[in-house]
């Protein structure tokens, strides 16, 4: 709890600090700009000399200054647009300008509209987003837990196949077979060590080996593997080979089963969809007549 809120906490200093740098920027383009967001119907056409530029800037910027302690940002609310602007035409003398009163007006206007703009932060996004930021970690942590679920389920599969494939080609060894599928295994390398190092040693039984794993392990397809390895190690291998293919026919019953539910339900959604376009014309056509029906009783 305590680590989760110091992430709550880092990721809005983080978001806030951004958020400041971005009104940094943001002011310094209003402050530096000289056509700074001019209507195009006060725009000038052809910009002055860099000189002339530089000089009615440092005029603006002077005025921009003065401006902020006389409109507040409630005033911004409280007066319209163009009541502000006559308000900062007023106060502009006109033998110091070398531009329209109404085009330095304009880009005063937008300076302190957009200077009380940026400055407005809202932090209830900011929260939300440290909120679910500290939870981050839970989900990329779900996100991958589900994919090397599904990647296990699918190597499981395949060693069950190799076991089938590899066990069937006489003559083979049962330590043979085990060295085939921890090559081949990624997963469940760690339990196939185990495996064949406990048939290497003669101080473990070989039921001790699978009994420990099949007792560790919660996953049912596991257990079940690890069951055909006891069985084909201790008793018949060619009756783990068996077992295993019924397994693959049982799965494979399974599965066309579901498909054949899956094709059912989008063959009765496609019956109701053509039907409800049918119902849908034929009460376009009784709607239809009904109306022509009334303009004809009208004459």
């Amino acid at each position: 709890m305590i680590i989760r809120m110091f992430i709550v906490i880092g990721i809005f200093l983080f978001l806030i600090l951004a958020k400041y740098s971005v009104i940094q920027v943001s002011i310094n383009n209003i402050l530096t700009t000289y056509d700074y967001n001019v209507s195009l119907i006060h725009h000038e056409g052809k910009l002055p000399e860099t000189d002339i530029q530089k000089k009615i800037l440092y005029l603006e910027i002077t005025h921009f200054n003065d401006l902020k302690t006389s409109f507040s940002r409630k005033d911004f609310k409280i007066y319209n647009e163009e009541e502000t602007k006559t308000k900062i035409r007023s106060k502009i003398n006109d033998t110091e300008w070398m531009v329209h009163k109404e085009v330095i007006a304009d880009r005063l206007f937008n300076r302190l509209k957009d200077y009380y703009n940026v400055q407005t932060v809202n932090v209830w996004p900011y929260i939300l987003i440290s909120i679910l930021g500290s939870f981050i970690v839970e989900i990329i942590l779900a996100i991958r837990n589900t994919i090397t679920k599904a990647d296990r389920k699918k190597e499981l599969r395949f060693l069950k196949k190799v076991f089938v494939v590899n066990g069937s080609i006489k003559p083979i060894s049962y330590k043979e077979l085990i060295e085939d599928l921890l090559e081949r295994s990624i997963y469940y390398k760690k339990d196939l060590k185990a495996i064949r190092d406990g048939l290497r040693s003669n101080t473990i039984s070989n039921k001790d080996i699978y009994n420990s794993l099949v007792k560790n392990t919660k996953n049912i397809e596991i257990k079940l593997f690890y069951e055909k390895l006891d069985l084909a190690n201790n008793y018949d291998m060619d009756l783990a080979i068996r077992a295993i293919k019924h397994e693959f026919t049982t799965e494979e019953k399974a599965r066309n089963r579901e498909v054949a539910h899956y094709v059912e339900r989008i063959n009765v959604f496609g019956m109701l969809g053509t039907l409800s376009i049918f119902v849908v014309i034929f009460l376009y056509m009784i709607y239809s007549f009904f109306q022509y029906y009334m303009e004809m009783s009208v004459f």
